[in-house]
């Protein structure tokens, strides 16, 4: 029987873009010897389902709350806490074993967001999860981010004729990081490739609008009709990636597409930009000059200008450019 370093327990409860950035600590931990279990919210499962590197999910909900408080509870040697809010909090003293948690910087965002002054740290996020592995001596391996698919992922059905296709995931679960349709229209009209749209049931509308302003022959509106597993198994499928700051633009670089970021109110300066093992040809887009921006650091329901010009600012003919720059490569 293979012997362990230790059991290790991370905690990253949400959302699907935060926890697809702990897959290297996660790989990195497993590889060190680690035995390494994770918990999670339900809504989330799909984004780590397949890892082979978790030897246990757990999913956080009153009932594995009631468990931890049990004389069953786990046993764990290390907790590393990449939450660190008062629920995670909670269930490390609970716990009672040594814990590690991330310092998530908010003072810094808060000060960026509200006076523009950018005292965060030069590093992505990624590095920053890995770091708090460090006292396990966790190193990066240099492999970027896991996302695992099987063949019962690829809705094939849906991109039956559209090869080569461009996807496009137009939704965010905020609204000024969303693309906004007349910005999404004016994009398409300029794509000479199919383009399949993917996203939430609440972005569905949002698309037939785009594709019917668009007038582009072969646009397939997806959006609400697959789960987060099949909108990643259309990314797979892509020759290239249109996506807003959102957890599709994590799956994106996890899966090594070519991929195009159009940023809103966010900036990449926040440390959640692609992440790539190496030099995976993408592009960051941002409206530059705006004084309000960022304005959240992680985004509104509505502008709080009223004008939305981060997002509608962009130039669509210089957005289609760059795609098409990347569907071109070879």
């Amino acid at each position: 029987m293979m012997t362990t370093k230790g059991n290790i327990l991370i905690i990253r409860l949400s959302s699907m873009g935060d926890i697809v950035l702990t897959t290297p600590l996660i790989r990195i931990l497993h590889h060190m010897g680690y035995r390494v279990e994770f918990l999670i919210k339900p809504a989330f499962s799909e984004i780590l389902a397949g890892n082979p590197y978790i030897h246990k999910l757990h999913y956080y909900s009153p009932s594995f709350c009631k468990f931890i408080h049990s004389p069953e509870k786990p046993k764990y040697d290390h907790i590393i806490d990449l939450q660190n809010n008062l629920r995670s909090r909670k269930l490390t003293l609970t716990l009672g074993v040594p814990t590690t948690r991330l310092n998530k910087v908010n003072l810094r965002k808060w000060l960026l967001t509200a006076f523009k002054i950018n005292l965060l740290p030069s590093i992505h996020i990624v590095d920053r999860y890995i770091a708090a592995g460090r006292k396990l001596g966790a190193k990066n391996d240099g492999k970027g981010l896991d996302f695992f698919l099987d063949a019962r992922d690829i809705p094939g059905d849906a991109i039956t004729g559209t090869t080569p296709f461009v996807a496009m995931a137009i939704g965010a679960a905020h609204e000024t990081k969303s693309i906004p349709v007349e910005l999404g229209a004016q994009i398409l009209q300029q794509l000479p490739y199919p383009v399949i749209l993917i996203g939430a049931l609440k972005d569905w509308e949002r698309a037939h609008e785009m594709a019917e302003r668009s007038a582009h022959p072969n646009v397939k509106n997806l959006c609400g009709k697959l789960s987060i597993r099949g909108s990643a198994g259309i990314i797979s499928k892509a020759k290239a990636v249109i996506a807003p700051d959102t957890g599709m633009m994590h799956i994106a670089a996890a899966l090594r597409k070519p991929l195009t970021v159009i940023w809103g109110n966010t900036v990449p300066a926040f440390g959640m930009g692609p992440y790539y093992p190496e030099d995976t040809p993408h592009f960051n887009i941002e409206v530059s000059g705006l004084s309000c921006r960022p304005c959240s650091k992680l985004g509104h329901h509505q502008c709080p200008k009223g004008t939305f010009q981060c997002m509608r600012g962009h130039n669509p003919k210089s957005v289609a450019e760059k795609i098409l720059t990347l569907v071109e490569t070879k």
